[in-house]
């Protein structure tokens, strides 16, 4: 499955190009331009030819439902997510490969329940966190989304100044949904 799905990207060289890439690539492409396939074919190209066990890959995403579309489609291609996968956000790869394999050096350990919060359980402690720190009469969860959606428009990595800040990155040009003609 690996092998058709390293055939099929290399009719686009920007995609061939990112699936062998054994450094940092950044991948920056319209929707259904084949981004999640070059992602999900470059995991299982580098795990089935590059990386020695017991060494891995991580494929950190925003959310949840992206982990598991790129868990599925690790999986058509053979791998799947365990001690040499890890897909998933940010805050379960931190919990899960930082701070959990680490706890046990800290006297008070972690609570064996320990988990990255529910959506429910974030907006309540942001409603806790904003009584107490605040005190306001504005809906904290407004006044939350007004700050998330100021953190993304200001950290637009597609703007010149992101270009260049990570000097191992090889692989850092901007493809755009014409040079990937293939759907994902």
């Amino acid at each position: 499955m690996l092998l058709q799905a390293l055939e099929e990207l290399a009719a686009n060289p920007e995609q061939s190009a990112a699936v062998r890439e054994t450094g940092h690539c950044v991948v920056l492409a319209g929707p259904g331009s084949g981004k999640t396939k070059t992602l999900t074919t470059a995991m299982a190209r580098a795990l089935a030819e590059d990386v020695v066990e017991p060494r891995g890959v991580a494929c950190i995403t925003y959310n949840n439902e992206c982990a598991i579309e790129l868990e599925m489609r690790l999986a058509r291609l053979g791998m799947e997510a365990g001690d040499r996968v890890f897909v998933g956000t940010v805050h379960g790869f931190a919990l899960s490969q930082v701070i959990a394999p680490y706890a046990r050096c800290v006297p008070i350990g972690l609570p064996a329940d320990f988990r990255v919060a529910k959506r429910a359980e974030m907006r309540a402690s942001v409603e806790a966190a904003y009584a107490v720190a605040i005190a306001g009469t504005d809906d904290p969860h407004r006044r939350w989304s007004f700050a998330s959606e100021k953190r993304r428009r200001d950290v637009d990595r597609t703007r010149p100044e992101w270009r260049g800040r990570n000097p191992g990155s090889r692989c850092s040009s901007k493809h755009t949904s014409s040079s990937f003609g293939s759907k994902a």
